[in-house]
């Protein structure tokens, strides 16, 4: 999923993806073209059982 795509999908804002990513929270994306980057639907759903679980559990 492009980041845009990504974002909507764990239901927040591209600037919180890529802060994400700066953070090291979540993995960066990987290359799939020239100039296209994303990450899998599984590795996205992997990331939101893990961290959202946690964010409750706070």
């Amino acid at each position: 999923m492009r980041p845009k795509t990504a974002a909507k999908y764990l239901g927040i804002s591209e600037a919180t993806l890529y802060r994400w990513v700066k953070e090291g929270k979540l993995a960066k994306p990987m290359q799939v073209s020239a100039g296209i980057r994303g990450w899998t639907q599984p590795e996205l759903k992997r990331f939101a059982d893990r961290y959202f679980v946690r964010q409750q559990e706070v």
